[in-house]
C-alpha cells in the first residue's frame, strides 16, 4: 500500500502538476495563435568568477525576425544574420556583426516544459492577478540555458519562480548558483514586422 502511495505521488509532482506548465507554454510559443512578443530579460549575479549585469529587451517577430536592444546598442538578427544598429547625425546603418548576442527566447520559456516539482506561495507582484510557483527544473535544460546564454554549463544548484497569467507565461525567474535569470513577457501579438535597409 505505501509503495502504491509513493508512486501516485511521484505521479502527482511530475506528469499532473506539469500539465499547467505545459499549456502556458502553448499558448505562448510562437504559432497559430501567438505570432509576436517582447521579452524583457534581465540576467544579474556572479558565474565563472565574474560579476554579470546584462539586459535585453527582444522583440520576436515570428521566430523569424528579432530586434534586440541591449544597454547600450540595439541588432537584429534577420534571416540568420546578426546587424547591428549605428546612428550617425546623416543616416542609420545597419551593419552584419559576428557578435554573439543573445535573441533565443524560446529557449526561456521552454524552461516551462522542464519542471521536475512545483509548490505554489503567494503572488509577491502587487497589481497583478498571478499563480505563482516555486519550480526545479531539468539538469539537461540549465545546461542548456547557460549555453546559450554563453556561459559555463557547470553549476551546483538551480531552481525558479513561474508566474502565471489566465494561463500564460507572465514571468519566469531561473536562479542558478549565484545567477538570476529573470524574463518578463509584453506585448503579446503586439510586434510589428521587423524591417531593416542593410546599409554597409
Amino acid at each position: 500500500m505505501k509503495k502504491v502511495l509513493l508512486a501516485l505521488s511521484l505521479i502527482l509532482l511530475t506528469g499532473c502538476n506539469n500539465k499547467e506548465f505545459k499549456e502556458a507554454y502553448e499558448n505562448m510559443n510562437i504559432g497559430d495563435n501567438i505570432e509576436s512578443y517582447q521579452l524583457d530579460l534581465r540576467i544579474y549575479g556572479n558565474i565563472d568568477n565574474k560579476s554579470i549585469s546584462e539586459m535585453y529587451k527582444i522583440d520576436n517577430y515570428k521566430n523569424q525576425k528579432y530586434k534586440i536592444d541591449t544597454f547600450d546598442l540595439t541588432y537584429y538578427f534577420i534571416d540568420g544574420k546578426m546587424y547591428e544598429k549605428n546612428e550617425t547625425l546623416e543616416e542609420t546603418k545597419y551593419n552584419e556583426t559576428e557578435e554573439n548576442i543573445f535573441y533565443d527566447t524560446n529557449i526561456i520559456l521552454e524552461g516551462l516544459n522542464n519542471i521536475t516539482s512545483k509548490k505554489e506561495i503567494e503572488n509577491d507582484i502587487k497589481g497583478k492577478e498571478l499563480k505563482v510557483y516555486e519550480v526545479k527544473l531539468k539538469d539537461d535544460y540549465i545546461k542548456e540555458l547557460l549555453n546559450k546564454l554563453g556561459y559555463t554549463n557547470s553549476y551546483n544548484e538551480a531552481s525558479g519562480k513561474v508566474y502565471l497569467e489566465n494561463n500564460n507565461a507572465y514571468k519566469v525567474i531561473y536562479i542558478i548558483d549565484e545567477l538570476n535569470v529573470n524574463g518578463t513577457f509584453f506585448r503579446i501579438n503586439n510586434i510589428s514586422d521587423i524591417n531593416i535597409n542593410k546599409i554597409f
